[in-house]
């Protein structure tokens, strides 16, 4: 029989086990991060300013700070030279910090804003991700700027300094040379640098930090191709001795609407092209593959499209190619581009004419492209359909239009009927709410 005194002894032992079991558990980070990447996870694509705004991909806001002491004044452009791939849009900023203890921000809104909570935004859940990359260049070399992420503590969906938690770090860690150059430069920054994010889940804002102590005291940058994404750690190491050399797409793969483009083609209203690649298992260095052409014998190439999904071989393009009322001479190549930039292109694919669309052609690629501007904005539970491209509110204007879009679709075989009629049912119910048992209108 066990004695009083000797059950104290087993029971504060047992304590202290407890006690050192608690504070090991309580030690450890709130959330960890992904480490071994086993599996591909697709990236998500914050911003890259195709849309000609300064709203993100995710339907979030950005602005830059326009009260002094310090300003920063974003805006889009379009130019071809400033802008990456010569197509789309990249955002630039204008900033002025030459007073000492100055400075000044990009503001970039992870998620929505919350509907009826004015300032409050949703908070984005990157928790499957490691890694922070965007594109950077400057009019002028320029030393260095701060990145800092905010973390929604309480849930508010407002960042309120003091209350929620900042972490950053500076550029020139992660940039090449250490010098944001005047030529586009790929940052990839793992999140673990950012110490201070204790929850992924709840991520607010990622911010460009300007300061008075940077050297380049007023300039301006351009910024284009914002993501988070997720690659084991020895794949993000700088280390170049782990870095493996990628591939060029399979040129002997590419395919002209499903045919195998051996031989000149010539160019009608819209065109799939497609192409083989390694795949994020064969090569998990590989971040992206894009479609390019050039109406200037590879003098300048233009971006046509960019898939970063690598969980497999084929990539796939959707193109009408410019000036399509006119006749004119492409050339088409695909380009597989790592993780820190680096690229390996296929030789020119294919050199081929542009057959001059008709006034009807041209008008009915008009009307479907309003048309899928409606289908792609329709939010699938509410049926409801959005104001802007970006994502906006709905309104009575933009989805009694987007519902006559979806009749004159079916009619004209944009959209299966099926789809249509589910997708104008949701709407109604929406409207007009039926029991289960009840017939849809």
């Amino acid at each position: 029989m066990i004695s009083v005194p000797a059950l104290k002894k087993i029971a504060v032992a047992a304590c202290f086990q407890f006690i050192c079991v608690i504070a090991a558990i309580t030690a450890l980070p709130a959330q960890e991060l992904p480490r071994k990447t086993t599996r591909f996870i697709k990236p998500v694509i914050l911003a890259d300013y195709n849309g000609g705004s300064l709203k993100t991909n995710l339907g979030g806001l950005s602005g830059g700070d326009d009260n002094k002491p310090g300003t920063v004044f974003a805006s889009m452009i379009q130019d071809e030279g400033y802008i990456k791939g010569n197509t789309g849009s990249a955002v630039a900023l204008d900033y002025d910090v030459e007073r000492l203890g100055e400075f000044t921000f990009y503001w970039i809104k992870l998620g929505r804003e919350i509907p009826g909570k004015a300032g409050s935004t949703e908070p984005l859940d990157i928790s499957n991700c490691n890694y922070l990359s965007f594109w950077i260049k400057g009019a002028q070399d320029v030393s260095d700027i701060k990145i800092e992420l905010h973390q929604d503590v309480n849930g508010d969906g407002i960042f309120s300094y003091g209350l929620d938690i900042t972490s950053y770090v500076y550029v020139n860690a992660f940039i090449g040379g250490g010098i944001i150059s005047k030529d586009w430069s790929k940052v990839v920054i793992p999140l673990k640098a950012f110490g201070k994010i204790t929850d992924w889940s709840k991520m607010s804002e990622l911010v460009f930090v300007f300061e008075n102590k940077a050297g380049l005291k007023k300039g301006l940058i351009y910024i284009d191709d914002i993501l988070f994404g997720n690659r084991s750690e020895d794949v993000l190491s700088r280390n170049e001795d782990d870095r493996r050399e990628i591939a060029p797409p399979d040129e002997l793969s590419f395919k002209v609407n499903g045919i195998s483009a051996k031989q000149c083609v010539t160019f009608s209203g819209a065109n799939e092209i497609e192409i083989k690649s390694e795949s994020f298992y064969q090569n998990p260095f590989l971040e992206s593959v894009r479609f390019e052409y050039s109406a200037d014998k590879g003098d300048s190439w233009r971006t046509i499209g960019v898939d970063y999904d690598m969980s497999g071989n084929v990539h796939k393009f959707d193109w009408e190619p410019d000036n399509s009322r006119e006749l004119y001479n492409y050339q088409l190549r695909a380009v597989a581009v790592d993780i820190r930039g680096a690229e390996k292109a296929t030789e020119v694919l294919i050199d081929c004419g542009v057959r001059p669309i008709t006034d009807d052609e041209f008008l009915n690629l008009i009307e479907k492209k309003a048309f899928e501007f409606f289908k792609d904005h329709q939010d699938p539970n509410t049926g409801l359909f959005a104001d802007t491209s970006g994502g906006g509110d709905a309104s009575i204007a933009s989805t009694g239009i987007g519902f006559a879009a979806l009749c004159i679709g079916a009619e004209r075989g944009w959209i299966d009927k099926d789809e249509a009629r589910k997708r104008a049912i949701t709407t109604l119910d929406t409207f007009l709410p039926r029991t289960p048992k009840e017939e849809p209108l």
